[in-house]
């Protein structure tokens, strides 16, 4: 992209940050209560047992990171409600050891200096 369209706007980093997510933390407790046959309460500043549920199921966490990143991807092709209108954009996911994922991005503005 570089290469060719010569340096992005923006270089952007997205991580997943599963204490903030209501939604996941929810469905990953009821699964634990569904296996385990045990409740935990969670509240939200107990990061260790939210890092716990989400270590013990990855998927689900990286199921609704990839939802979101898709809806955020959807939002810069169809809108210039944020950075004007986008010219080019290019997006790479990694996991982490811990196995969940982030996003590295390149945006390139059309008529940006």
């Amino acid at each position: 992209m570089i290469r060719h369209l010569g340096p992005p706007t923006f270089f952007i980093t997205f991580t997943i940050c599963i204490n903030n997510w209501s939604r996941p933390i929810e469905t990953l407790k009821q699964l634990y209560e569904k296996n385990t046959n045990e409740s935990k309460i969670i509240k939200n500043d107990n990061s260790s047992t939210i890092g716990e549920f989400a270590r013990n199921d990855h998927v689900i966490c990286v199921r609704y990171y990839a939802h979101k990143m898709n809806s955020f991807r959807k939002l810069l092709k169809n809108s210039s409600i944020m950075f004007s209108e986008i010219h080019d954009y290019f997006f790479v996911i990694e996991f982490e050891l811990r196995g969940l994922a982030h996003d590295h991005g390149l945006l390139r503005v059309k008529n940006a200096p």
